[in-house]
């Protein structure tokens, strides 16, 4: 909300135009024969005859002079115009207040209505609670009472095409025909074969069992021959190594009796 504007009659500025004005100095043209004084109003212009005409470098200064001084003029007003303490301002109190209760009452509104609005949804949100929970619960009731039905009036004996589908009544006793042609003795042929062929699987794997072990005995009586072997060859160049000895010895003695 925006506040209400302050009326432009209610703000007040130190008027410093008198003070001003006494500071100003009017500028004066000089000429060779008569000076003429600006007063500022275009209809009133006053004209003084003047003696001889003056130096230029006497023009220059006074003109210079004047610049100078109406600059430092202009800067001392331009001082007070922006000084605080120089400007004052009004307000209007009961404008403000009027604005101050305007804001507090739609605040307190606003508060309230947010109020009601949580209070609502509250109230809506627990209905809708109970609603769902009511709804879930009554799904619940339907399912179990049609397993229910399922489970007691619709049985697979009460079907149409129970005795289709049943194994036990197909293989009865009423059901076992014979027909010219028919191998009767099947069923006990295939007893006969399944033993036969447990049968043989069984020697076969007699044999192989056998076969491994001949095989393992086989190999450790290579690796016994072998052990010998390698034994003897040892113990034969060890004899061999002690004959050399023995002969190198002989010589050795033979040599030296000599």
């Amino acid at each position: 909300m925006s506040p209400t504007p302050v009326p432009d009659q209610l703000i007040s500025i130190k008027n410093q135009s008198s003070d001003d004005a006494k500071d100003l100095v009017p500028l004066t043209n000089f000429t060779n024969n008569a000076s003429t004084i600006n007063t500022g109003d275009p209809k009133k212009v006053t004209t003084h005859s003047a003696g001889p005409a003056l130096p230029s470098w006497v023009l220059e200064e006074r003109e210079a002079a004047r610049i100078a001084h109406r600059r430092r003029i202009l800067q001392e007003r331009a001082v007070r115009i922006h000084q605080p303490r120089a400007t004052s301002i009004s307000v209007d109190v009961s404008a403000l207040s009027h604005q101050v209760e305007e804001r507090c009452r739609k605040e307190e509104e606003e508060r309230r209505k947010d109020v009601e609005y949580s209070r609502l949804a509250l109230t809506q949100d627990r209905a809708g609670l109970l609603l769902q929970h009511q709804e879930n619960k009554d799904r619940e009731n339907k399912r179990q009472q049609l397993v229910r039905f399922w489970r007691e009036e619709q049985q697979p004996d009460r079907r149409r095409e129970y005795d289709l589908n049943c194994h036990e009544h197909i293989t009865s006793t009423l059901y076992k025909l014979s027909f010219d042609g028919e191998d009767l003795g099947m069923p006990e042929r295939l007893k006969q074969q399944k033993r036969e062929t447990k049968a043989w699987l069984e020697q076969q794997q007699e044999e192989k069992r056998q076969h491994s072990l001949r095989e393992k005995e086989k190999n450790r009586m290579e690796e016994l021959k072998q052990m010998n072997i390698v034994e003897k060859a040892r113990e034969l160049a060890k004899a061999d190594e002690e004959c050399r000895k023995a002969l190198e010895l002989a010589h050795f003695q033979y040599n030296k009796l000599l």
